[in-house]
């Protein structure tokens, strides 16, 4: 009788150590069958975006480092200059050559065979003005336009050919009275806080005008002589305002909120670009790119026709441009440095 209970109990343990060993065996059935099932995923989500290389434009560098710098834009300096004016602290612009015209007291003046005369038609006091030349394909002449204290708009308009000498301090009678004048309505009652000139092409030398009020900008309707309210981020991308001449021709887009179009890093990720110049390399065109880290890129001009993917040359330690000589330095981490003029 003892030896059949011994029997009996030993029986049940091996039973429960069987069942134990199946219930395990199970489990780890299930976790590898999940295993091997991530790691096909993986594996073919890895093919499956994986870029071929032949899609991979590796950044170009020329050997020879005499660059020939054609343009040089900073998305910053476009931004604040025609995105989002800021007030440049001069309300009277005159050029220097236009000896005949001046703002005294507050009033437009002329100098009308060598004696100075107040403005025959604009009496109000005036707050703003610009006088420049307005030189375009389609004509050439003095332009000025005036804002009034009361918030009135004027362009004014004098054929240069009556002028016959690039300075002159007096004007004839004749002169004077062939001034073109044009009122512009302001039908929403804007107050006018300051105007700004904004030079959009250095090829036509088209001048626009910003009136700001409120940090709201208005710009002159001529067909209507009108006043009307402006919002430059309509216009697309920073390159239109960079280049209206249309003779300068790239195959990207330069948004306004710094990222390139079709234009990506080695992570597939756009570039956020700071910088972009334009430089020329033993009769090469190469596009030189900054992005927000500092990094380097450059390309040949040909191959952005492609949907690029760059990778960077070189970080850049410190980068000084100059306006007066039209001059880069770069320095890249490291020793090395690069001048662009």
């Amino acid at each position: 009788m003892e030896k059949e209970k011994i029997h009996n109990k030993n029986k049940f343990i091996i039973t429960l150590i069987c069942m134990i060993l199946i219930i395990l065996l199970v489990i780890g059935s299930l976790f590898l069958g999940k295993y091997i099932s991530y790691e096909e995923n993986k594996d073919n989500n890895e093919v499956n975006n994986q870029v071929k290389p032949s899609e991979f434009i590796e950044s170009v560098m020329p050997t020879d480092k005499e660059f020939i710098l054609q343009y040089y834009w900073s998305f910053e300096d476009l931004y604040n200059y025609y995105v989002n004016p800021k007030d440049n602290g001069k309300s009277i612009v005159i050029n220097e050559n236009f000896g005949f015209v001046k703002i005294e007291n507050n009033k437009l003046m002329w100098n009308v065979n060598n004696a100075w005369v107040n403005d025959s038609l604009i009496s109000e006091d005036i707050k703003a003005a610009v006088f420049d030349y307005k030189d375009t394909n389609f004509d050439k002449s003095l332009f000025g336009v005036i804002v009034t204290n009361n918030n009135l708009v004027y362009t004014i308009t004098i054929d240069e050919s009556l002028l016959k000498e690039n300075y002159i301090s007096t004007i004839t009678d004749d002169i004077y009275n062939n001034i073109k004048y044009s009122e512009f309505e302001n039908k929403m009652n804007i107050d006018i806080d300051y105007m700004l000139p904004r030079l959009f092409s250095e090829c036509e030398i088209w001048t626009n005008y910003y009136f700001i009020s409120d940090n709201r900008i208005y710009i002159l309707n001529y067909s209507e002589n009108t006043l009307i309210e402006y919002d430059p981020k309509n216009s697309n991308n920073i390159l239109t305002f960079a280049d209206t001449c249309g003779n300068i021709i790239f195959d990207f887009t330069w948004d306004l909120d710094s990222y390139l179009e079709e234009i990506k890093d080695y992570s597939d990720n756009l570039i956020k670009a700071t910088h972009i110049m334009s430089v020329k390399n033993d009769n090469i065109d190469y596009i030189f790119i900054i992005d927000d880290n500092k990094n380097l890129y450059s390309i040949k001009l040909e191959d952005l026709v492609n949907y690029s993917k760059l990778k960077p040359y070189k970080k850049i330690e410190k980068m000084s441009y100059s306006y007066d000589n039209n001059s880069l330095e770069i320095e890249f981490v490291g020793e090395e440095s690069l001048v662009i003029n």
